[in-house]
């Protein structure tokens, strides 16, 4: 038995429950705009273009980051969010903040861009 546990170690292969989400505790942003955000589980350094929150129609929240490495294989991390009721107003003022940091580093780096062509 215990070396079928260590197998399904090894290759990541233990059932996940469906029902178990992050509690976000902070979310803080360096002065290059890359998101260090606190959970549960641990602390994740991503850059805000690479990533999204997506709200459901049943309030459900995910946090997805996605992006091609330098060996142009794909880096993926969904995490579903706790928002209970305990947390669905520090959900919504993280969000809402994320929200107004990426749209200004994609501002910023379309001008950037459009700066370069001149």
């Amino acid at each position: 038995m215990q070396l079928k546990a260590k197998i399904l170690d090894l290759f990541n292969l233990r059932p996940r429950h469906e029902d178990s989400k992050v509690i976000i505790k902070f979310a803080r942003y360096t002065t290059d705009k890359f998101l260090i955000l606190g959970t549960n589980i641990g602390q994740f350094t991503f850059d805000v273009i690479d990533c999204k929150f997506s709200v459901n129609s049943n309030n459900e929240i995910l946090f997805i980051f996605s992006r091609k490495n330098e060996n142009g294989r794909e880096e993926n991390l969904d995490l579903k969010v706790d928002n209970s009721l305990k947390y669905k107003e520090i959900n919504n003022k993280i969000i809402e903040k994320f929200n107004d940091i990426k749209a200004q580093k994609i501002t910023s780096s379309y001008l950037k861009k459009e700066m370069d062509k001149l």
